[in-house]
């Protein structure tokens, strides 16, 4: 019985075999994600007063060679002013780089008032640092009344005053108001 433990146990061990080029891949650090979180929710206070939560279902944090966050299967951005939901962002994918508090998204990007306007778009930039979003691709926007296309957008980031090139639409216009 004891010689058939020994055999079974040598047969076990010699059939573990590692291939270099698989652990490679496994330990590479320039590969290697410092934190895989599922489900998340980061809260961004300023002056304590919370001002933007992000949620996702997944979140990986790189430190090794640039200290970033992605969100490979999308994210939620809900953006706040004096505890009151100003605006909600979101996207397929996400990156932030925590030095210079830039946020992409990208992958079917759309952004929703507290106007209930909304905005759309493929990709767009949130600098956390100038409360600002910027577009650099096409925009569409659409309001209760009005449908408006554009290229290129600046706002802030409770999406209130934004500003458009090359704009297109179908606007409503009511009374005497007609440009002339």
């Amino acid at each position: 019985m004891k010689n058939s433990a020994y055999l079974f146990l040598i047969l076990i061990l010699s059939a573990c075999e590692n291939k270099t080029d698989d652990v490679k891949k496994f330990a590479d650090p320039d590969n290697i994600y410092i934190e895989i979180l599922k489900d998340i929710r980061l809260i961004h206070n300023e002056l304590g007063h919370t001002s933007a939560i992000i949620y996702a279902p997944l979140l990986y944090h790189y430190t090794k060679n640039e200290n970033k966050l992605t969100f490979p299967e999308g994210l939620q951005i809900e953006l706040y002013e004096n505890e009151t939901l100003t605006a909600i962002i979101n996207a397929g994918y996400g990156e932030k780089d925590e030095i210079t508090k830039l946020v992409k998204a990208s992958k079917g990007v759309k952004i929703t008032n507290y106007k209930k306007e909304q905005m759309e778009s493929e990709e767009l930039t949130w600098n956390e640092n100038l409360s600002q979003v910027s577009i650099e691709g096409k925009v569409k926007i659409s309001t209760p009344t009005d449908i408006i296309q554009g290229y290129g957008l600046i706002s802030d980031d409770n999406f209130r005053n934004y500003k458009m090139s090359k704009i297109t639409g179908i606007v409503n216009i009511e009374g005497d108001n007609i440009p002339k």
